[in-house]
């Protein structure tokens, strides 16, 4: 069996499995729940929100079959490749092992409560959630098994034709690149974490929040080519960048990248043989190391950085014999 086609099972079932077991212990205790029911906990487990039993059933299936999807489409659409693909693979059942659970314990605290106002959560439940999205996630990281998915798969870069640069003159291309790809993924993050929030999923809510930061800082990038080398890092922001030295650059080219196809998605990527900042699928600066790994950098004007770098390095070669 294809790998892809077994990352994507283990996901797709292990998300219906974990989706049964919520909604048939709902119904199956559904004459024991209040009605509304607590849907909120605060920080000492006691009940500090409510819910009808209804709007407790869609939404739970709704948030289970939403954060699925997603991670189903991530492992089917991407080319998930080397450690990355199981992965992903092992945090998407983790998080559905532990999102499934909370919630199941969160049903089981309103049994035979008289009233909402009066269900109290045991913080214990937490630890008993991590543990078993924990043991799935490495039962889930031994079943999917390694992928041996070759390197950047397609044509070569095209390598573009130095920029012939003087001794001492100084030349700079930059270039801000966006992806709103990682806008839509920030927003729909933020969004469920807000309703896992008011559900009072607190661990699933703050996990996928915290997720949604990192995501929101990088949707735009400065790509720079000087006479230090390459730079890409939030505009203003010297950390978090990926830097490139001239003499790590063997030459530089231009190739087509597609985000999903080649990469898996969006952000800094990486796989077999190569690494990239992707923002977006399209023309991509590649810029092959003296190591042989690529670097790639999806943004705009990549002929013209391509042929500045290789100008740079050029000069810097001749300059050094």
């Amino acid at each position: 069996m294809r790998w892809k086609v077994r990352a994507a099972l283990i996901v797709a079932v292990s998300y219906v499995a974990v989706t049964v077991v919520l909604l048939g212990t709902f119904v199956s205790w559904r004459d024991r729940l209040p009605d509304p029911m607590a849907s909120h906990f605060g920080g000492g487990g006691q009940a500090d929100d409510v819910m009808s039993r209804a709007a407790w059933f869609w939404m739970s299936g709704l948030v289970m079959l939403l954060i699925g999807a997603m991670f189903l489409a991530m492992t089917w659409w991407g080319r998930n490749h080397g450690s990355h693909g199981r992965v992903l693979v092992s945090v998407a059942v983790a998080i559905g092992v532990a999102l499934a659970s909370l919630l199941t314990f969160a049903q089981a605290a309103n049994l035979d409560a008289a009233s909402a106002e009066e269900v109290v959560m045991p913080l214990w439940h937490l630890g008993v959630g991590a543990g078993l999205a924990l043991v799935a996630g490495l039962l889930c990281w031994w079943i999917t098994g390694p992928d041996s998915t070759p390197a950047l798969e397609g044509s070569t870069a095209t390598p573009e034709e130095p920029l012939r640069l003087g001794k001492g003159e100084i030349a700079v291309w930059t270039r801000t690149v966006g992806s709103w790809a990682l806008d839509v993924v920030t927003a729909l993050t933020v969004a469920v974490g807000a309703l896992l929030a008011a559900s009072g999923v607190w661990v699933a809510a703050v996990a996928l929040l915290l997720s949604a930061l990192p995501a929101a800082a990088l949707s735009r990038l400065n790509v720079t080519v000087d006479g230090r080398g390459l730079a890409v890092a939030p505009p203003g922001l010297r950390r978090p960048a990926k830097r490139i030295g001239l003499d790590e650059v063997d030459t530089a080219g231009v190739r087509h990248v597609s985000a999903f196809a080649d990469f898996g998605g969006w952000g800094y990527r990486v796989r077999p043989g190569a690494s990239g900042v992707v923002m977006r699928s399209g023309q991509a600066l590649s810029v092959r190391l003296r190591g042989g790994k690529e670097f790639v950098v999806v943004v705009d004007g990549a002929e013209e950085a391509a042929a500045l770098l290789n100008g740079l390095v050029e000069r810097r070669r001749e300059e050094g014999e």
